[in-house]
């Protein structure tokens, strides 16, 4: 038997069926090691070459350092004679083959952000039977003028058929925002925000706009945003989205009220929200930060402990029917955390209330072994433009750290 039809048995098996948390684990593990094996039959030999260099090249400190310092001092030029020199200096010794060795790198990792390139790569998605959430790159916004453009990008982008759910940060939005002014940059930002979600209404079905969370510093402004505009009587009718990090210990009591208010909103004739649940990508820089001012850090200190929140947030948010009033987005490429969402919203039968997620170019073996069993699979989809390389080189050396 393969192993795609034992996990359907699996699945099937326990479908409708309370389990005790302990049989929940051991078929959990059970469907990881299924998953695992339909991953490794579905690998290329292209993907499993880039797995092994990726593999050997960050398990040298000194190749993480390169490749820091490649993305924070060499791709800001645009004169490819400046930029060879910078490489120069930090390699000590001509490697003329590395920039187009790195852009090839990223080209598995992000979406060309030019109109007609990035049309047809979506296009060839969706005959695969995968949906797009697109994320422009490039949140550094230091001007009112770029933010502006930024607002006019997001409304270019969601006017296209293909572009059925796009993910934006709060940063992007407006340049000025400040905690101290609380309200004022929260008016702003309401601002911004109204016309994303009037221009996602003007199309049937509604778009998706999925809020994105940064830094810890922005969660309570992020959540007081997307509950303030969606309550406002215009957009009863749309369905949004937004982002909570499990690796921030206060994520599962914003959880809790987030559904809560979703829960309110539903039973007064509102449309459902989505919550996408993931484990956090900005660890380095709130360690960073944390150190510089003598700040406890944000983040969980322990892996083990993030693991932890993780679950406990896909579990309260599976049970006791909130996924009606609250959609639930995993997004996970651990495959341990994948099986045990897996087997839990199959207990619960919620599959139809329930998506997961996963990273553009990120272990595609594993994504295509995970859409044959759920029949779907979202795939967030980071866009840069040529003029934008420093911001994709940025993002690149994020998710090399993940790996």
């Amino acid at each position: 038997m393969n192993w795609l039809k034992q996990a359907q048995i699996l699945l099937n098996g326990v479908r409708g069926q309370p389990l005790h948390r302990p049989i929940r684990q051991q078929l959990a593990v059970k469907l990881a090691s299924l998953l695992l094996l339909g991953s490794q039959k579905e690998g290329t030999w292209r993907e499993k070459l880039k797995s092994l260099f990726l593999s050997k090249f960050l398990k040298h400190d000194r190749s993480k350092k390169l490749a820091v310092a490649l993305s924070d001092q060499s791709f800001r030029s645009q004169q490819k004679k400046r930029i060879e020199d910078q490489i120069r200096y930090l390699v000590g010794r001509s490697i003329p083959f590395l920039l187009p060795v790195l852009k090839a790198l990223m080209r598995t990792v992000i979406l060309p952000g030019e109109r007609k390139p990035l049309m047809r790569e979506l296009r060839k998605k969706e005959a695969r039977g995968v949906t797009v959430n697109l994320n422009r790159l490039g949140e550094a916004i230091l001007s009112e003028s770029e933010a502006l453009q930024r607002s006019a990008l997001y409304c270019e982008d969601l006017a296209q058929e293909e572009i059925s759910s796009i993910s934006i940060k709060i940063s992007t939005l407006y340049s000025q925002i400040h905690q101290i002014a609380w309200e004022h940059s929260l008016e702003q930002l309401a601002l911004r925000l109204r016309l994303l979600y009037r221009t996602a209404m003007q199309h049937l079905p509604h778009k998706m706009i999925t809020l994105d969370m940064e830094a810890y510093h922005d969660l309570p402004l992020t959540f007081e945003l997307f509950q303030r505009v969606l309550s406002e009587p215009e957009f009863k009718t749309l369905s949004a989205g937004i982002v909570l990090q499990a690796y921030i210990p206060e994520s599962f009591v914003y959880q809790q009220k987030l559904t809560i208010w979703a829960q309110k909103r539903v039973k007064l004739g509102g449309a459902p929200i989505k919550l996408r649940i993931v484990k956090g990508a900005n660890l380095k820089m709130e360690q960073v930060e944390a150190s510089l001012y003598g700040w406890p850090q944000a983040p969980y200190l322990c892996k083990a402990e993030v693991d932890a929140n993780f679950k406990r947030m896909v579990e309260y948010a599976l049970e006791e029917g909130r996924t009606l009033a609250v959609r639930i987005g995993i997004a996970s490429h651990n495959l341990f955390d994948i099986a045990y969402a897996l087997v839990l919203r199959a207990e619960l039968n919620v599959e139809d209330h329930v998506l997961f997620e996963m990273l553009e170019g990120m272990a595609p073996a594993q994504q295509r072994a995970l859409q044959q069993i759920t029949g779907s699979l979202l795939l967030y989809c980071p866009a840069s433009r040529k003029k934008e390389f420093a911001y994709g080189m940025a993002y690149l050396i994020r998710r090399l750290d993940e790996n």
